[in-house]
């Protein structure tokens, strides 16, 4: 596999989704800041295991920052697109389905799955058919 550091804005729109929507946990905008962060690092920690001779060099001037961002356009399936894509940029490492990540990603991927089948009378009865649909294909895999 390979794996690449994403952009501020892609971690920043899943939080501000999670931040903006009612059908997740509300957090403050202090908790989901320090969420973004935990993402963050834990696609760092991805990137560093996966290419150890190289991280130093290329990260050396990233440093990120949360700010919540405008999500008007930002559809379920995008978001839970944006959840898929930020997994498998972080899974490199042994730990990772032991993170506090993983469980948010997890979490955060049910619930929006559960809200699609409310809102769409079940146009997708699985998960793994929703990913193989023409609309998920369509959707970005990152910003």
């Amino acid at each position: 596999m390979s794996c690449w550091v994403l952009s501020e804005n892609h971690i920043n729109t899943i939080c501000s989704f999670v931040f903006y929507y009612h059908y997740f946990q509300k957090y403050t905008e202090k908790e989901i800041a320090d969420i973004g962060k935990i993402l963050s690092d834990e696609n760092l920690k991805s990137y560093k295991y996966r290419y150890p001779n190289h991280w130093e060099e290329d990260l050396k001037d990233f440093n990120y920052q949360f700010k919540l961002v405008k999500i008007d356009n930002i559809s379920l399936i995008q978001f839970i697109k944006f959840l898929n894509c930020l997994e498998y940029q972080s899974c490199e490492h042994r730990s990772y389905e032991k993170s506090f990540a993983y469980l948010l990603l997890f979490n955060w991927r049910a619930v929006a799955f559960q809200e699609l089948q409310n809102k769409e009378s079940n146009s997708y009865p699985t998960l793994r058919e929703l990913v193989h649909s023409a609309t998920y294909d369509q959707a970005e895999w990152a910003i």
